[in-house]
């Protein structure tokens, strides 16, 4: 969630959502399980119509992780007027986009039921942390995390037969070249902190088999 300074119109807020969505495996030999796909948009900060679409379209939906760019805490001792406003902004933002995300019970995986005075669905991060805020540096830190994820940096051996074919390995550099080459994503901040932000919440860290990338963007 774009905090409500960055955005143009007061009936309008910006999203970008990252999702981890499984892959269908060629075969048994195939490493990648998942493939991490983003969305940017902007959306009616009443009724979040465009978001209740996007979680109908991916369900069944487990854990989403909600946060926004500016913080619904107050960190300084002795702060403005303006701050503690600005952060009881961001806290309504948040709980009101956690409510419409977690009254879609439809949408949760088969078998997984509903527990009276358990919120299922959202993950609420009152805070974005430091290393995905900063956006001074997060691209650079992004594509550290997606060229080990994606194997752009391996040898070749990334079915785990032990073979250097080279195979896998150059499958792995054009998935890698595939994410440098998204102009739409090297141009969006919000959806490249939505990403980290997946990444991070997930415990993605190694190369568990989410290789391949794809976005949209509007």
């Amino acid at each position: 969630l774009q905090s409500s300074s960055s955005n143009t119109s007061s009936s309008s807020v910006r999203l970008a959502v990252a999702a981890r969505i499984p892959r269908k495996r060629m075969d048994c030999t195939d490493p990648i399980q998942h493939t991490i796909q983003y969305f940017s948009f902007l959306d009616d900060r009443r009724r979040f119509t465009n978001l209740d679409a996007l979680l109908t379209r991916l369900s069944p939906v487990g854990v989403v992780h909600l946060s926004c760019t500016e913080s619904a805490e107050v960190h300084s001792q002795n702060p403005t007027k303006n701050q503690i406003k600005k952060a009881r902004e961001v806290s309504n933002a948040l709980q009101k986009l956690s409510a419409v995300i977690d009254s879609r019970t439809d949408i949760l995986p088969q078998g997984q039921g509903v527990d009276v005075g358990e919120t299922l669905l959202t993950s609420v991060e009152r805070t974005l942390p430091k290393n995905i805020s900063n956006t001074t540096t997060l691209s650079q830190q992004l594509e550290s995390n997606l060229r080990y994820l994606l194997g752009a940096d391996s040898s070749g051996d990334n079915d785990g037969d032990g073979d250097n074919d080279g195979d896998s390995g150059s499958g792995s550099r054009s998935r890698f070249q595939q994410y440098k080459n998204d102009t739409k994503l090297m141009d969006d901040m919000l959806a490249q902190q939505a990403i980290a932000f997946l990444l991070l919440s997930e415990n993605i860290t190694d190369g568990d088999g989410d290789g391949d990338g794809d976005g949209d963007g509007d």
